[in-house]
């Protein structure tokens, strides 16, 4: 449905565990999980430590990226998608 943040806010806010997949213009998919619920606002925030991003990589292999910011798992704020 494009990247636009109002839109992801308004099919994902509140609706719980969230798997997200993204296939960018390029035809790179990579993605999103948290267990956490999506809010417009809000800042950082962590939960149970289960959220995690990936990528898929054109030979077909599943990688997780590490996160930078181990003290959170997210952002929310209503202009991102973070």
């Amino acid at each position: 449905d494009g990247f636009i943040a109002s839109v992801f806010h308004k099919k994902c806010k509140e609706m719980g565990p969230t798997l997200i997949i993204i296939k960018s213009e390029y035809f790179k998919i990579f993605g999103g999980y948290t267990d956490i619920d999506w809010k417009s606002n809000g800042g950082n925030k962590s939960g149970k430590k289960n959220s995690f991003l990936f990528s898929l990589r054109d030979d077909k292999s599943l990688v997780k990226l590490k996160c930078l910011k181990k003290k959170y798992e997210f952002y929310h704020n209503k202009f991102t998608l973070c």
